[in-house]
């Protein structure tokens, strides 16, 4: 019973999170070497190597 109380509270987390608008400012942003953040259609996107 508790494996399912817990799969459930992880589906609602994951949906309320996936309808959330993510607003993020790239003010002073410098990427690295090897590292990258943007934002691609509402999503951020981090890409590094390694």
């Amino acid at each position: 019973m508790k494996t399912g109380g817990f799969l459930l509270a992880i589906t609602l987390l994951s949906t309320t999170a996936a309808t959330q608008t993510l607003q993020c400012s790239f003010k002073g942003y410098q990427s690295i070497e090897g590292m990258h953040a943007a934002m691609n259609r509402g999503i951020l996107e981090l890409t590094w190597h390694g």
